[in-house]
Formats: C-alpha cells, sequence, structure tokens
C-alpha cells in the first residue's frame, strides 16, 4: 500500500489555474470577438442598448399625422414633438 501512495505522490498534477491558461483564453475571445464583428453584416448583429435608445427617441419624436394628406412629392406629414411643427417625410 505505501508503494501505491508513493507512486501518486511522484504523479501530482497541477489543476488550478494558471496565468498561462489565462492568457490563452484572453486571446482566444479576442480573436473570435474581432472575427465575428469582421464578418457579421451589421444588420445580423445584435442590437445594443445606444441602438435600442435611439430608436425610442427616433420614434417618439415624430407622430405620424392621419387627416393631411401627403404632398405633391408623395411625403408624408408627421408631427415634430420637440418643436411642434409639421415637416414632410417618405418615412
Amino acid at each position: 500500500m505505501s508503494d501505491s501512495l508513493n507512486s501518486k505522490k511522484g504523479e501530482e498534477k497541477s489543476t488550478g489555474i494558471s496565468l498561462g491558461g489565462i492568457g490563452n483564453a484572453a486571446l482566444g475571445t479576442a480573436i473570435v470577438d474581432t472575427a465575428t464583428r469582421h464578418f457579421t453584416a451589421k444588420l445580423n448583429r445584435p442590437a445594443t442598448k445606444g441602438d435600442l435608445i435611439e430608436l425610442s427617441n427616433r420614434l417618439s419624436r415624430y407622430v405620424r399625422i392621419v387627416n393631411i394628406e401627403p404632398n405633391y412629392l408623395g411625403q408624408r406629414p408627421y408631427l415634430e414633438i420637440e418643436t411642434g411643427n409639421v415637416i414632410y417625410r417618405y418615412w
């Protein structure tokens, strides 16, 4: 039995976290993130918090006016909430 204990002591392996392992993981993550950003089209990327805030501001700033006809260019009327002006846009 003492022989088996001695052989186990000599074969101890480090199972802890090493600085090299952390560096390799960080480098691998950075490479994958860069490749993902580079090869993914902008329309297919997930929306960020800033994108959602911008969309919210844009949607709430203009209100479609349904009882005024589009102008001669086909632009629809919108009420701009911040200024109170009627503007004509294609969207």
